[in-house]
């Protein structure tokens, strides 16, 4: 699998358990060395945010701003994401930074959507 792009699950934490976790989905394009999408993230009541993301991937190292559309206003600011792409480009583990504050955050495929590439994957190697 050489691309990331596709959709993911995951969940990021706050520092000391401060928070509960927050489970998230992503939808990731790949252009290049270019990395973009949306995550959409449920807080409690009901409460669905959306948030654009843009960054890079360099190898297996990724960063990407996370930017919320319309958010209340303890969603205001931009929150940096850093971390490592496994090498089979099915999960991602980094840390999240906004001001003073971080935490940690997981991502990993629909497993679906993982064997799926798979089989186009293989499938194009056999074809070559």
């Amino acid at each position: 699998m050489t691309s990331i792009s596709g959709f993911w699950a995951g969940t990021y934490a706050y520092p000391l358990d401060a928070l509960p976790p927050v489970n998230f989905d992503c939808e990731l394009r790949q252009d290049g060395a270019r990395i973009t999408g949306e995550i959409t993230e449920s807080h409690g009541h009901g409460q669905m945010l959306v948030a654009v993301i843009s960054g890079t991937l360099n190898g297996n190292n990724i960063a990407f701003i996370k930017s919320y559309r319309q958010a209340g206003a303890g969603f205001l600011s931009d929150i940096a994401y850093s971390g490592q792409v496994s090498p089979k480009k099915d999960s991602i583990k980094g840390v999240w930074q906004v001001g003073m504050r971080m935490g940690s955050f997981t991502m990993h495929r629909d497993a679906g959507e993982l064997r799926e590439a798979t089989v186009r994957e293989t499938a194009d190697e056999l074809k070559g």
